[in-house]
């Protein structure tokens, strides 16, 4: 994934996103915990800016890395780790429109 191996397959998968210029938000309770709210959260969500019919792309990504896919939109990293991944965000407006309000954080 170009990515050291010594680093977590989330950092490896968010970096494989970069590489591949998908653009990902992460949202949910994983979002709250970067920020640094003290929570406890089994999976990540990350909401790809893709059509549905492309998942996948981003399924090929896990694989490339160990992950195990359990369904079209949720992956088991190496380790456990579970990801979710979306493809629309009901409640809240578009991704384009929330991709320019994130919050930015450097992370690794």
């Amino acid at each position: 994934m170009g990515m050291d191996a010594k680093n977590s397959p989330l950092a490896r998968l968010a970096h494989a996103l970069f590489e591949k210029e998908i653009r990902f938000q992460i949202v949910g309770m994983g979002a709250a915990a970067l920020q640094g709210v003290p929570v406890v959260t089994l999976d990540t969500d990350i909401w790809v800016n893709l059509d549905s019919r492309q998942y996948m792309r981003v399924m090929n990504l896990c694989l490339q890395d160990g992950a195990t896919m359990l369904s079209k939109t949720v992956a088991e990293l190496k380790g456990g780790h579970l990801v979710n991944f979306l493809y629309e965000v009901h409640g809240i407006n578009g991704f384009a429109y929330e991709y320019g309000r994130v919050e930015r954080i450097k992370w690794l």
